[in-house]
Formats: C-alpha cells, sequence, structure tokens
C-alpha cells in the first residue's frame, strides 16, 4: 500500500489520489485533521522506559555541544567573554525543549521511512520561515502551533535524503507569532486597594536604600508574611521584587542574525553509529541563526542593561528560587550575571512540585543542572545528581488546604493536555491516560455519577475535550472551581497520574487513589520500588476493573480504609521520601539549611 505523509491537518496537505492512504505524521496533527475518513492512519510513536531514555541521553549529548557552539558565536557577536554556565543558565530551557522536539520529529520520520511505503507529502517551503519565539516560556506554545511544528517537520524532510516525492507550498506566516502568549504582556499589577497601596509604597521606600542582602529569596513560593520573616532572620531588610516585568521585545533583526557562523560547526559523519547524533545536529546547527529566541540575540544587550536597573541585591552569598528558573528572563541575566562575576555564589532551587526526582524527564531539566543546590521535598534524593538536598514540601504551609467544608463528591483529576517539547509523543502519552480514565468512568453507576466531578485541566477544553463527548451524567470542571474548593469538598481523589497535587493529598492525610496504565515507563528505575509502597496500601493500581471494585467496596466510608494500619503504615513511608510536611521551624531550618551550604 502507498502512503502519503501528512505533517499538518488541513486538507491541502492529503493526496488527491485515490490509491494512496493518508498516514498522519503523528497523533496530534492526526487527532486535529479538518476531515476524517475512514482509512485515515497516523504513526504511532515508541513510549517504553528504554526509548524515552535513550532519546533523553542523546538530547543532552546534543545540548552541551550545541551549546558551547552558541555560547562561542554570541561571545563573538556581542564582544563577551561569559562563560558556558552564563549560557546554560540563560538560554538553557529554551534549547533543551527545542532540541528535544527536534529528536522525536527526526525519529518519527525516520522510523516511519523504514517501516512503511511512504511515497509522497507535501511540505511547507521553509527558506524564508523564521523558527524564533520572543522567549523561552512561549517555545512551548510553538510546539503546539500547527504552522511551526509542520516547518519543523517540512524542513527535516526537505534535508534528508529519503526518496519521498516533496510537493512545497508557501506558509501562510513568516513565523510563529507568540504575541498573546508572552509573560512580559500585561504583567502591571492594576490592582486597587489599601494593602496594595501600602506595599507598593513600602516597595518604593525600600528601593532608595542600596541592596546589601546576602540571601535573595525570590519567587520562593512561600507566603509574603512567611518570607519577609525569613529575611528578618538572615539579619536582612525585609524587600518586596516584581515578580513579573514589563519588557517589550524587540523585532526579528535579519541583518544581526547573519553575524553569527554557526554553519562552520556542521560536522562530517563518519560512521554508522554516529549518523543519528550528525544528522540531528547539522540540522538543528543550519537552523539555529533563525531559531534562537529574541531575548538572547536582539535583547540580548538591553537586558544585561535592563537587570542592573533592578533592585536586586549586589553581592549575595546565596540565590534562592522556587519557580523563576525557566521563563523569568531579567532574574536569569541577573543570576547568570552574579554566577559569572563571584562563582562562589550558590544558586539554590527548591522544588515547587511533584515528578522530580522520580520522573525520567526531571532529571534533564535545565534548573535541576544548572543550580549548586537542589532542595528536595523528602529523603529520596535524585541518584544521578549530587546536588540535592532533603527538606519539606513548603507548599503544606498553606493554610488553604485545611479549609473545613462538607465531604460529598469523589474528585477525579486530570493530567493536562502538556506541550509537545519531550523526546517521546507527551501528547500520546496523555491520551493514553484520557482512554484508561473514560473506560474506568464507563463502570460508574448513576448513583456514583451524581457524586462525581471530573476536574481536567483548562487546556483540554479546546484540545481535548473531544474525549469526553461520550460521557453522561458527570459533572466536567475545567479547572473554573477554586481548587482548594474543590479538593476541600472532596470524600475522596483520584489521579489519573503522577503529580503534585497526588504528593499533598497524601501529606494532608485526604483519601486518595491514584491510576496510571504501564505505570513504571516513566519512572526513573530507582524510584520503582517506592512505588510497591502505594500498591501494596490499594492507593495506587494499574487495572481500571481492580480499581472499581476497591472504590466500590471503600466509597460509603473512605476514611475506614485510608485509616487502617496497612494504608497509613506504607503511606507514610512514602510521604517520608517525596512529601514531608513542615514543622513550626520551618523557617529556622531553612535558614539552616541555607546558611550551611553557603
Amino acid at each position: 500500500m502507498k502512503n502519503n505523509l501528512v505533517i499538518n491537518p488541513t486538507d491541502k496537505f492529503r493526496s488527491k489520489n485515490k490509491e494512496f492512504t493518508d498516514l498522519f505524521v503523528d497523533r496530534y496533527i492526526f487527532d486535529q485533521r479538518e476531515n476524517k475518513k475512514i482509512n485515515d492512519q497516523f504513526f504511532s510513536s515508541n513510549l517504553d522506559f528504554e526509548y524515552r531514555t535513550r532519546n533523553f541521553n542523546l538530547s543532552n549529548l546534543l545540548f552541551y555541544e550545541i551549546l558551547n557552539i552558541i555560547k562561542i558565536e554570541l561571545n563573538i557577536v556581542f564582544e563577551k567573554n561569559f562563560d558556558q554556565k552564563f549560557y546554560e543558565i540563560i538560554i538553557g530551557s529554551w534549547l533543551r525543549k527545542f532540541t528535544q522536539q527536534f529528536i522525536i520529529k527526526y525519529k518519527n520520520i525516520v522510523e516511519i521511512k523504514e517501516k512503511l511505503n511512504i511515497h509522497s507529502a507535501t511540505i511547507y517551503e521553509t527558506k524564508n520561515f523564521n523558527f524564533f519565539t520572543s522567549e523561552t516560556h512561549t517555545i512551548q506554545h510553538a510546539t503546539n502551533n500547527n504552522l511551526w511544528n509542520s516547518c519543523i517537520y517540512s524542513y527535516i524532510l526537505s534535508n534528508l535524503d529519503l526518496n519521498i516525492e516533496l510537493k512545497s507550498i508557501d506558509p501562510s506566516k513568516k513565523s510563529f507569532d507568540d504575541r498573546n502568549f508572552l509573560i512580559s504582556i500585561n504583567s502591571s499589577d492594576n490592582e486597587k486597594s489599601i494593602k496594595k497601596t501600602i506595599l507598593n509604597f513600602y516597595t518604593h521606600l525600600t528601593n532608595l536604600l542600596p541592596n546589601n542582602s546576602n540571601t535573595f529569596m525570590y519567587n520562593m513560593g512561600f507566603s509574603l508574611f512567611n518570607e519577609k520573616k525569613i529575611d528578618l532572620m538572615f539579619g536582612q531588610m525585609p524587600r518586596i521584587y516584581p515578580i513579573k516585568f514589563e519588557f517589550n521585545y524587540s523585532d526579528f533583526d535579519k541583518n544581526l542574525r547573519a553575524k553569527f557562523n554557526f554553519c562552520k560547526f556542521l560536522k562530517k559523519n563518519i560512521n554508522e553509529d554516529d549518523k543519528e547524533f550528525v544528522e540531528i545536529f547539522n540540522l538543528i546547527i543550519r537552523l539555529l541563526d533563525k531559531s534562537l529566541p529574541i531575548f538572547i540575540v536582539e535583547d540580548f544587550n538591553r537586558l544585561i542593561k535592563f537587570i542592573k536597573k533592578l533592585n536586586f541585591p549586589k553581592n549575595p552569598k546565596a540565590i534562592c528560587t522556587s519557580y523563576a528558573f525557566e521563563s523569568n528572563e531579567p532574574f536569569k541575566f541577573y543570576l547568570a550575571m552574579k554566577k559569572f562575576l563571584n562563582p562562589r555564589v550558590k544558586y539554590f532551587v527548591y522544588q515547587h512540585g511533584g515528578s522530580y526526582i522520580t520522573r525520567i524527564d526531571n532529571s534533564f531539566y535545565n534548573e535541576c543542572n544548572t543550580c549548586d543546590y537542589f532542595i528536595t521535598w523528602g529523603e529520596k534524593i535524585d541518584t544521578s545528581k549530587k546536588n540535592n538536598l532533603k527538606f519539606v514540601n513548603f507548599k503544606l504551609l498553606n493554610n488553604r488546604y485545611l479549609k473545613k467544608k462538607k465531604l460529598e463528591t469523589l474528585l477525579i483529576l486530570l493530567r493536562s493536555s502538556g506541550y509537545n517539547t519531550t523526546p517521546y509523543d507527551r501528547y500520546s502519552e496523555g491520551v493514553h491516560q484520557m482512554n484508561f480514565t473514560l473506560n474506568f468512568l464507563k463502570k460508574f453507576s448513576k448513583e456514583l455519577k451524581k457524586k462525581t466531578i471530573i476536574r481536567a485541566h483548562y487546556s483540554s477544553k479546546n484540545r481535548m475535550n473531544h474525549f469526553f463527548e461520550h460521557l453522561n451524567g458527570f459533572k466536567i470542571d475545567y479547572s473554573e472551581q477554586n481548587y482548594f474548593d474543590a479538593i476541600n469538598s472532596a470524600k475522596l481523589l483520584i489521579f489519573n497520574h503522577d503529580s503534585t497535587g497526588m504528593l499533598e493529598m497524601f501529606a494532608l492525610n485526604k483519601p486518595t487513589l491514584c491510576m496510571w496504565e504501564k505505570g513504571n515507563q516513566h519512572m526513573n528505575t530507582f524510584v520503582q520500588d517506592d512505588y510497591e509502597l502505594l500498591k501494596k496500601a490499594k492507593i495506587l493500581f494499574d487495572d481500571k476493573d481492580k480499581l472499581y471494585k476497591h472504590l466500590d467496596k471503600i466509597w460509603h466510608d473512605p476514611l475506614k480504609w485510608w485509616l487502617s494500619e496497612n494504608v497509613q503504615e506504607n503511606l507514610n513511608k512514602f510521604i517520608n521520601l517525596y512529601s514531608k510536611s513542615p514543622d513550626k521551624d520551618f523557617n529556622i531550618n531553612f535558614k539552616r539549611l541555607i546558611k550551611n551550604n553557603i
């Protein structure tokens, strides 16, 4: 059978020849196709542990080679001498995502060609298409944009010798427009209140004084009151720092980018073992001048000047954050500059969510590899790293978790549809999770349906709402209800993914169940035995029939099951590893942790 490879959901990429089957290059594009035909097919990529691990390791090798080239060329063009760590801090999150999405697209195309008879494909002409985004954050939105994705696929297809008949058409735009997704847009807070007025006045006064703080805590996720108490314990003036900044990004400058000579680093393929690495490397290098974000090229010098106007500490000994390491460009430039000027400055990242330590992906996150110390939520550490510090889950300090409400509902919390920035098919993984969940929900009685609220991520309303079309009798909440009201009203919670919320509910001792099919494929090998504790307690299931039977048994009185000796014993062991609750001395202990590692 002959196949026409389809890289975009619009009909103009289909074959008009009835002898051809339209094979969609991935599930994400297949699910969005304009018109559905019976013989439509899609390529199903591998999702197992070995495939993910190989691709992550490949992405890591590519990342450091390409990062060094970026360092060399930017230093030449901007006449700087910044080291590799400087560039890893400011561009690393973007480069990892860009490289990882490239790997899965390249591999999909190569594997499709190897396994199937691909005769033709319609592609975009990408010579004049620019792949840049303005900031780190919007690379994620680009990977969910059909034009941008299709242009990456087109570029790969047009540069590999695959003996496929290619028809080129012009893209509708010359780049992905990320203006609606920018963090810097609408960042000013127009809220008017007495509290806000007082805080603004206090900020103005403190900004008149030089900032000589030794410990810079920025976007930690602590309450304002708690964070300022810790400032006082460090013997420094409590200050209030903006989390977002008004920064208007420059336009794409073709002449400036022409000064880069990335192509001088192209590699020659020496042997078959290196073919995959060399081909992907060369594909990215040839595209790099058109792909680097605006903030690292056109606004490189502007951001260096911008951070000098911020009243951040002049000579800190420690810089700590839980959230600002990825997408806050001014903070990253400040951090990178301080580390460059004084390598003795210690950079701390405090875990802000679940899946750190446990998920393969997180071991390759930029923040885990650039920080001097990564502060965990429990006793478990990532054995592939030497920078983990064992601590507690600071998010449990939030008293909104503890509001008393009448416990009535069964709350089922679903994973977001996510972004296609991983070196495996993240969208297909989400589809498998959703199908597993929907097949489980179909077993529910009418009485249980009435008590159930399905809490879907707000992004699912647009991208995955078709999965809910055949679910009758359930109330679906696309994250419109306040999260704390939702969990505090729940008699029992079920998570369909390995999540932050799951860890929080465990630590708060709220009756909770979890389900995911093929549970170990996303996990680091050194954590898999720990999840057996949850299976022993009948908290975690990978069989929907057994889960429903267990749910039916405990629904009348979940606490009777939850507080049983077997559940509490195994649960507490797991909590100690991954989500320890802070005690009344949290502030003292946090201060000691930082001071002992400066």
